[in-house]
């Protein structure tokens, strides 16, 4: 389409430049015979001398004219690099700042947008619809678990210096409670009951052979065997209470659990303790130990969504949909939600902004220079094309009132 407008646009501001030309003929030739004529002359004359001007300005920015190599010629292709660097460090300086991200982002309310259409279910549902479609192809993929790896690594250093603590503490005690809550637990705990009931005798055994030696052979006999009873019964009955629990979401089970989750966020908010995870934090993230477990953790996690995706989805579209309610109702949840996004997406584009500017630089140096031209040249050359009919016309306007005076001053 921009080619057929450019061809066009090309051929009207070509055909104007001819008339005029010829106009200016025929005015040159009956200048004698009627006083109109040289009007007509100055007009066209004008028109054209603009015409050509403009010509060689638009052909110049993409081509020397008429392959002259005229100095300040071909601008697009003997600068391409130089106008590569220069739109990259525009884009960075007026379009990634970390200013005008935020604003923008305020000023389009985009977290509020975002959280009204989470709100209708069937959005919600959509949502995740789509990561259910997506877990599949993304668990399987060879480059998974070396993905994963690299993530466990990352998220452990990051863990390590970040107050996760506080955060951790306020998203406890707001939204670990409920039946969004215990709709995506539920599942959870059915497969943690299954496990363990599976697993029964080889606790057995494991609490038998730490169970505490006598030098009597009979008390150590029966040490053993108390401790593999005990440690079977409490097996069982945790196991009995998960499985309850999973087919139940008012099981009093959730309660304890729900009071004893809000306690450990309030905890978790207060000076005190902030100071003492901070100590442990550091020693535990940045040991090798935590990030193998936590690599096992995000492998098994990722294939246990997979197994468990239909279920997964329902309790992730109800928790998105309760959660997007409850924090749109909320001026001052929502305030603070839309100031974390901004500073999120803030240092992001610090962090990447320079690699953005690169990426349009090495774009830029790695594209043919002709093939670059040509794609400026019909994106804007319809536009450009314009100059050419304006000049026509405001230079014979122009040639028309410099007549116009010259009679008037020498007649």
């Amino acid at each position: 389409m921009n080619t057929t407008r450019y061809k066009t646009v090309k051929a009207w501001a070509t055909g104007l430049l001819i008339l005029m030309a010829v106009l200016y003929a025929v005015a040159r030739s009956f200048e004698e015979n009627h006083v109109v004529w040289p009007w007509v002359r100055a007009f066209a004359e004008a028109g054209m001398i603009g015409a050509l001007a403009d010509w060689f300005a638009v052909v110049a920015l993409f081509k020397h004219p008429m392959g002259l190599p005229i100095p300040h010629t071909a601008i697009v292709k003997e600068q391409k690099d130089k106008i590569g660097a220069g739109l990259g460090r525009f884009v960075r300086n007026h379009f990634l700042t970390p200013e005008i991200i935020g604003e923008q982002v305020r000023k389009h309310e985009v977290v509020r947008k975002v959280l009204s259409w989470l709100a209708e279910e069937k959005n919600a549902q959509s949502m995740s619809g789509f990561i259910e479609k997506q877990l599949p192809y993304f668990i399987n993929e060879q480059s998974f678990k070396r993905s994963v790896s690299r993530l466990s690594t990352v998220l452990c250093e990051k863990l390590a210096e970040t107050p996760i603590e506080r955060g951790a503490g306020k998203w406890m005690a707001a939204s670990m409670h409920g039946e969004e809550f215990r709709g995506v637990v539920s599942p959870l705990f059915g497969k943690l009951g299954k496990g363990l009931a599976e697993n029964k005798k080889w606790v057995e055994m494991e609490a038998g052979q730490r169970a505490p030696l006598t030098k009597s052979r009979i008390l150590s006999r029966l040490t053993k065997g108390v401790t593999q009873a005990v440690s079977g019964h409490m097996v069982a009955q945790v196991s009995q209470t998960l499985s309850e629990a999973s087919n139940d979401v008012q099981h009093p089970f959730y309660d304890k659990l729900e009071q004893s989750l809000k306690e450990l966020g309030t905890e978790l908010q207060s000076e005190e303790e902030h100071n003492e995870w901070a100590r442990w934090r550091s020693k535990i993230f940045q040991s090798q130990g935590t990030q193998d477990t936590v690599e096992a953790f995000l492998l098994s996690a990722g294939h246990l969504a997979v197994q468990e995706k239909e279920e997964l989805r329902d309790g992730v579209s109800r928790m998105l949909t309760n959660l997007a309610i409850k924090i749109e109702e909320s001026p001052l949840e929502l305030k603070a939600l839309e100031e974390e996004v901004v500073t999120f997406i803030s240092k992001l584009s610090g962090h990447y902004g320079d690699a953005f500017e690169e990426l349009i630089q090495s774009q830029f140096r790695a594209w043919d220079t002709d093939a670059l031209s040509e794609k400026i040249e019909k994106s804007i050359g319809a536009d450009l094309q314009f100059i050419r009919i304006n000049g026509s016309l405001i230079g014979g306007l122009i040639g028309l009132s410099l007549h116009g005076i010259g009679l008037a001053i020498w007649g």
